[in-house]
């Protein structure tokens, strides 16, 4: 399982050197992701592919809003941990 809201934003924290108040926000986001995402689960059960477009819609939202919070120097920093990030997924899924 993934990591949750508060553990996603303290990593994201850390790897932008986010202040408390750009740490809230973050976690905020996130948190609201992730009840997004569960609704989604509970609508779309057993269509994984619905399940993946919404996923993916509720990252790319999530992205969104926390690029627009971040200055000019955090949102490079915060394209380099999304290719990483996109990176790993896509070794997850040639793991599969």
């Amino acid at each position: 399982m993934g990591m949750n809201a508060e553990e996603r934003a303290n990593r994201l924290k850390e790897q932008l050197s986010l202040t408390k108040t750009q740490s809230d926000s973050v976690k905020k986001i996130y948190e609201q992701a992730q009840q997004q995402m569960m609704e989604e689960m509970m609508v779309n059960q057993g269509d994984r592919e619905a399940m993946r477009k919404a996923i993916t819609e509720i990252n790319e939202k999530s992205d969104k809003d926390i690029e627009k919070i971040l200055d000019a120097k955090q949102k490079k920093k915060f394209e380099e941990v999304k290719k990483e990030r996109q990176t790993m997924m896509r070794e997850r899924q040639r793991q599969q």
